[in-house]
């Protein structure tokens, strides 16, 4: 089995996910992660690493 590979443009989703992140209240973070994990818990548990980073960083602004 080959590891995933991060490509550039990830990091960079990541490091600008991160830097939103920072910027929310605690309120904000703890409605972000309720929704995150209900997110998880609807991707298949034989998703690629690759589908679930891309949904985890595709959802709506101000979710997660």
């Amino acid at each position: 089995m080959t590891k995933p590979t991060v490509t550039t443009a990830t990091l960079r989703r990541i490091e600008a996910w991160v830097a939103e992140w920072n910027q929310k209240t605690p309120r904000e973070k703890a409605q972000a992660t309720e929704n995150a994990l209900r997110n998880a818990r609807a991707i298949s548990e034989d998703a690629s690493p690759e589908l679930v980073l891309d949904s985890m960083l595709s959802t709506p602004k101000g979710v997660l």
